[in-house]
């Protein structure tokens, strides 16, 4: 049945949205190998948000609803995924094949992997990827 069916065909909504051009990591995500080259992409999503930001005129925070407020804070461990898929498929497309979640909520990196904010509207789907995550790579940060 794999052979006859293409696993890619399938509609996964979130699969091209907060995955802003503007703050694409400076590499393949499928390419970044190691701690330094994950703190180098992170730091690049980063500074291209603050850069974005300040071209638009956007030094202060714009007030938001109290919904736009919460959220979660999730951690994914790049050096721990299995690229299986399951993730990827379950979220709905919150996180990626390499179970590596959406680049615009990413936040830091840390000693613990990549630290991503997930909105409260994010959350259920969130939850799902990490519900059949096979290596716990990524998980809530409590």
């Amino acid at each position: 049945m794999l052979r006859q069916a293409d696993p890619h065909s399938l509609p996964i909504p979130l699969a091209y949205q907060l995955r802003t051009d503007a703050l694409k990591p400076d590499r393949r995500i499928e390419d970044i190998r190691t701690e330094e080259e994950w703190k180098g992409a992170v730091r690049s999503v980063v500074e291209k948000r603050r850069d974005l930001i300040h071209s638009r005129g956007e030094f202060t925070l714009p007030k938001v609803g109290d919904d736009l407020c919460k959220g979660r804070v999730l951690v994914y461990a790049p050096g721990e995924n299995v690229a299986d898929g399951a993730s990827e498929y379950a979220s709905s497309g919150f996180v990626d094949l390499n179970d590596a979640p959406l680049w615009d909520t990413w936040v830091a990196h840390s000693d613990r992997g990549l630290v991503t904010w997930v909105p409260q509207q994010l959350v259920v789907l969130a939850q799902r990827g990490i519900d059949v995550n096979a290596v716990d790579c990524i998980k809530w940060f409590d």
